[in-house]
């Protein structure tokens, strides 16, 4: 049979397609469209197969490049690559040499594999120190792992072991030199059995979901349990093995909104892990149980859908990741240390308002979890109105309700034994109210001793943050209330002028306050910003200084 082309019968011989057995097609016939179909079909797959491998092979080659130019310190693209020892020299607040090992939970035990002296800094928030303690443990990149915290290397046992949040530095969070850095994996959390935690907030059936890069998984039912920062999930509800631990305080928690669907997603906001999966997807049975779970993950999660500042309650404010210390809200620490600094001596300080556009502006960016510096604020009233605020929206004041009737039985100054009931019914607050009591008080009396200056007398302070610190827990237009406002600002005056004796005296009453006295961490609200250079404590060893290269028409000057 002839295999060209018949112009008689408009046909093309099968081979001329497909190694199949030599037939005659009519060209435009079912089975003919078919076959070129295929057959290109065919070859478009065959093409973008080689692109793919062009593509991967000179993504393997440029990655092998980057990864012997950053061992060799050099320079890449323009930007400079800097040896977790270089790194210290450069951009590190608070260089400190401190013990940092690398940990293993087997079974009950804690295993230390890997210890060595390694500079922390310990004025940045500790995410940035990812990088060095991955080079100086030779730890792949896509190993996630966390920090925990010790005393010792030998009492390095669970019970021993606390949790540090990576957005805080380590001197906020109480952290010591003399004590151990542990560098735990989250791989070796897999092996925890479902019945091993003692008291997890919450545990329960979800539906999950996983993006990571261009894969997605199929949406599976798993028995998940919330332990302090991770969140496990397993396949049964007594599985020996998790299936997957999410750590989150990597993660960002907000919710989808989809009718009839309860979900909420976890995205990852930190890329210092290269395997790390990029979105969780999570579905609760009824819009309650979404409620709950996203309440209690949330406050895990770094930078949380649940922002907002003004009108929450403060413990929930303070248990939150980024909370840079244990007693004071970020918004308090950043408006009284400006105001210490830059506002003492300026003239009607609390009584002079800017412009409401501008307060809410400045509002709304804390609420979006945003902690706003005021380095480049011309207007000191600025953040005088916005910590007057913060304290008036509190849904609880610091002298809290129940002790409203007392502190308004104590009546106005004149008693004998006035300061010292005073002192007993401070001395009766927790020790976390105490603590921000203490630092807003030091504050107004700093601000009352320069009244020359700025005309704002301890009377003026009191009538403005009187009616903020103590009021009645109902009928807040009540004539009931409008009387007990001159009760309320002459025991705030009185607390302004004679602070230190007052304070001291409930400290003496309650030795637990003593811990949080402002007298003995006067710096407390400046740890995060240091006004001079700190030194370097090696025992006077300088590391290698690294100089950037210069290069035509760019300032060789490293940027802030």
């Amino acid at each position: 049979m002839s295999h060209h082309f018949s112009p008689l019968a408009h046909c093309y011989p099968l081979s001329t397609l497909s190694p199949a057995p030599v037939l005659l097609l009519r060209r435009g016939s079912l089975r003919w469209k078919l076959l070129k179909k295929q057959w290109k079909n065919k070859k478009k797959k065959s093409k973008n197969r080689r692109r793919k491998n062009e593509t991967n092979k000179k993504k393997k080659k440029q990655t092998e490049k980057e990864d012997e130019r950053r061992m060799d310190g050099g320079v890449m693209s323009g930007e400079r690559v800097l040896t977790w020892v270089q790194d210290v020299l450069e951009l590190w607040r608070s260089p400190r040499l401190m013990n940092c090992a690398l940990v293993f939970k087997e079974g009950s035990t804690v295993v230390v594999r890997d210890k060595k002296m390694l500079p922390m800094d310990f004025g940045s928030p500790l995410l940035q120190m990812v990088a060095n303690n991955q080079r100086a443990f030779s730890l792949p990149e896509d190993l996630e792992f966390t920090y925990q915290y010790s005393e010792s290397a030998q009492d390095a046992h669970t019970a021993q072991m606390r949790p540090l949040h990576t957005q805080s530095s380590l001197s906020e969070q109480d952290v010591s030199c003399d004590g151990v850095l542990l560098c735990f994996p989250v791989s070796k959390l897999l092996s925890s059995p479902e019945g091993s935690f003692e008291n997890p907030q919450i545990r329960g059936w979800l539906w999950k979901r996983s993006y990571k890069r261009d894969r997605v998984s199929t949406k599976q039912k798993r028995f998940f349990v919330l332990n302090g920062s991770f969140l496990y999930y397993y396949k049964k509800e007594r599985d020996a093995l998790a299936s997957g631990v999410i750590p989150l305080e990597y993660y960002v928690a907000n919710v989808k909104k989809v009718e009839k669907k309860f979900s909420f997603l976890l995205t990852k906001s930190f890329d210092g892990f290269r395997g790390m999966t990029t979105q969780y997807k999570l579905q609760a049975e009824t819009r309650d149980l979404l409620d709950i779970w996203l309440e209690l993950i949330k406050k895990q999660c770094v930078n949380s859908g649940n922002k907002k500042v003004f009108g929450v309650d403060l413990s929930e404010v303070l248990a939150r990741p980024n909370a840079k210390s244990r007693y004071i809200p970020n918004i308090v620490r950043s408006c009284v240390a400006y105001l210490e600094d830059n506002a003492l001596d300026v003239v009607g300080l609390f009584r002079i308002s800017p412009s409401a556009s501008i307060i809410e502006y400045y509002k709304s960016q804390y609420d979006q979890g945003i902690d706003v510096g005021f380095s480049n604020c011309n207007d000191p009233h600025i953040a005088a109105n916005l910590l007057k605020m913060y304290f008036r929206e509190l849904p609880e004041p610091l002298f809290t309700f129940e002790l409203y009737e007392e502190m308004i039985l104590l009546g106005k100054p004149g008693a004998a034994d006035y300061d010292d009931r005073m002192a007993a019914l401070l001395a009766r607050l927790p020790v976390g109210l105490y603590a921000l009591l203490n630092v807003l008080f030091s504050f107004l009396s700093s601000v009352a001793q320069h009244e020359a200056a700025n005309k704002m007398s301890a009377a003026n302070l009191a009538t403005v943050f009187g009616p903020n610190l103590l009021r009645r827990p109902d009928d807040q237009g009540s004539a009931a209330a409008v009387q007990d406002y001159g009760i309320i600002n002459a025991l705030v005056k009185h607390l302004i002028e004679h602070k230190e004796a007052i304070f001291s005296a409930a400290e003496a009453q309650n030795h637990a306050l003593l811990s949080v006295s402002r007298r003995r961490s006067n710096s407390a609200l400046r740890t995060s910003e240091p006004s001079a250079p700190p030194k370097m404590p090696f025992g006077g060893q300088r590391l290698l200084q690294v100089v950037p290269p210069r290069r035509p028409g760019r300032d060789p000057s490293p940027s802030p």
